[in-house]
């Protein structure tokens, strides 16, 4: 069975190869800024579903994947960085405090029209990095493309201080989840996802 996923993300294209699968990649043409809602984890599905929906309705058949990973803070949304002054505000507001990693995840059967979709919430807490290291992760042009304007797994874990619940998670494609979903759409996977990602990785699925 064909396998499509409704992302260019290189993380979670890395890590959907980590389940030994045989996929293709898709651009789901998906404008995100249209699709709200204030409750996060509703939304993080709206926006995996909306993505799954845009490749499905375009193939005859396939198991489409889409995912869609929104961070909550102290109850508000957090979006991704407008500019390198609203990274930097952004990355210190947070600095030492606990945030949500809400992903949605939806897989589809282009062919019958059957629809799953799930998510996932794991808390970060971010490492109280210093001003120097900071202003140096931000010059160095990274973060401005992800929510809350830098990645968990950017310089070796720099703002990682603990993560509670799964790591692919955190990093915006829940591994153990897309498999369970897969295989529940007879998608063979013959690898053990916690063992693959504990090998990849060091942490926990």
């Amino acid at each position: 069975m064909k396998v499509f996923l409704a992302s260019t993300s290189p993380r979670r294209k890395e890590m959907l190869r980590w389940l030994g699968l045989k996929y293709v990649t898709v651009a789901p043409g998906v404008d995100e800024e249209k699709i709200r809602d204030s409750d996060p984890v509703i939304l993080a599905q709206l926006l995996a579903e909306a993505k799954a929906e845009a490749v499905a309705k375009n193939i005859g058949s396939g198991i489409v994947i889409g995912s869609d990973t929104v961070i909550e803070f102290e109850g508000t949304i957090v979006e991704k960085a407008k500019d390198i002054e609203d990274q930097r505000m952004m990355i210190n507001l947070r600095k030492g405090k606990p945030f949500d990693i809400i992903s949605g995840v939806c897989v589809i059967d282009a062919k019958t029209g059957k629809k799953v979709t799930k998510s996932k919430q794991t808390t970060f807490w971010m490492a109280n990095v210093s001003k120097d290291k900071i202003e140096k992760y931000i010059q160095s042009g990274q973060g401005l493309d992800k929510g809350g304007g830098f990645g968990i797994q950017d310089e070796n874990g720099l703002f990682i201080d603990r993560i509670e619940g799964c790591y692919t998670n955190s990093i915006g494609f829940p591994l153990c989840t897309v498999a369970e979903m897969l295989k529940n759409f007879g998608v063979n996977i013959e690898v053990d996802v916690r063992y693959e990602v504990k090998k990849r990785t060091g942490k926990d699925c």
